[in-house]
């Protein structure tokens, strides 16, 4: 997963992780940092961008999730 995280980083236009119809002039982000990390059996996402859209972290982990399970490739 945090293979898939990287690549976020390739990236700017945040458009198909933000809910639809909204009233943003933009969906440029610049994400500075994501990773997953294992805490005792938790596992952690972290995530720091210069702004976020809605609903995008939600959109994102539930993304990386699917490539962690097998549901999406890379």
């Amino acid at each position: 997963m945090n293979e898939a995280a990287n690549i976020l980083f390739q990236y700017r236009n945040f458009k198909c992780f933000s809910r639809s119809n909204t009233d943003v002039k933009t969906h440029n982000c610049e994400i500075k940092l994501a990773k997953w990390n294992l805490v005792g059996n938790q596992l952690i996402f972290t995530i720091r961008a210069d702004r976020f859209l809605r609903n995008m972290v939600r959109a994102i982990v539930g993304t990386l999730i699917d490539v962690g399970t097998g549901k999406t490739s890379l």
